[in-house]
């Protein structure tokens, strides 16, 4: 009897152990699966909003490009791989670039960017006025960016949008929301739910531990 009760209690912790593990692990499993992803930048085209080497969460579920949004922008492209710039101007809207200012005319309205510091916006080969067909992006390093004014990108499909960085991992002293200038409530919402999403995976993990610790004492 005595063994027939060891063996029950024993099925009985692996069956606990791995209940736990599928609670923790299959959320984790979805939310970077269909929510969220990280992503490295390795460019200096949004510095200094991004800067090379930032690690950022980007959220993906059904998201759909908005003007002053940064992109993640999946391949293809000119330099076959992974771009991030920030959105000027969706389908149909007009984007020209004013020869004497050098500022961005987006529906003959001038494009409030505080996040360009005055770097001046100039053609690289595309003509402007321009109307856009997907979306229009440029990095708000306009000097150091080749982006949707050089007509080896243009405007880029919506399939090819990732998702929006909305939150910092690294570097540490970095660490929080990233700035989109009155961040969209949107943006907040989504890094919101991405936070309490891993914070759930790193509760559920702790969890975990803690129950395999009890077992080896």
């Amino acid at each position: 009897m005595e063994s027939n009760a060891n063996e029950f209690s024993w099925k009985m912790e692996v069956f606990e152990w791995l209940d736990t593990a599928i609670k923790t692990m299959v959320p984790a499993l979805l939310i970077f699966t269909f929510v969220i992803s990280l992503s490295t930048i390795k460019q200096i085209s949004m510095y200094p909003t991004l800067q090379e080497g930032d690690r950022v969460l980007i959220w993906n579920l059904f998201y759909k490009p908005k003007q002053k949004d940064i992109v993640i922008i999946t391949k293809p492209n000119y330099a076959n791989h992974q771009l991030v710039k920030r959105v000027i101007a969706t389908d149909g809207q007009v984007v020209d670039l004013d020869p004497v200012t050098n500022k961005v005319i987006v529906d003959e309205k001038v494009l409030d960017e505080p996040y360009t510091h005055g770097k001046p916006t100039i053609s690289e080969g595309v003509e402007y006025p321009h109307k856009v067909e997907g979306f229009h992006a440029y990095g708000d390093n306009r000097p150091h960016s080749w982006d949707s004014r050089s007509p080896a990108i243009g405007d880029i499909n919506e399939a090819y949008a990732k998702g929006q960085p909305v939150f910092r991992i690294w570097p540490l002293n970095r660490f929080g929301f990233i700035e989109y200038n009155n961040i969209m409530p949107e943006s907040k919402l989504h890094a919101s739910l991405i936070a309490i999403g891993l914070i759930s995976i790193v509760a559920g993990s702790m969890f975990l531990c803690r129950r395999c610790s009890r077992e080896k004492q």
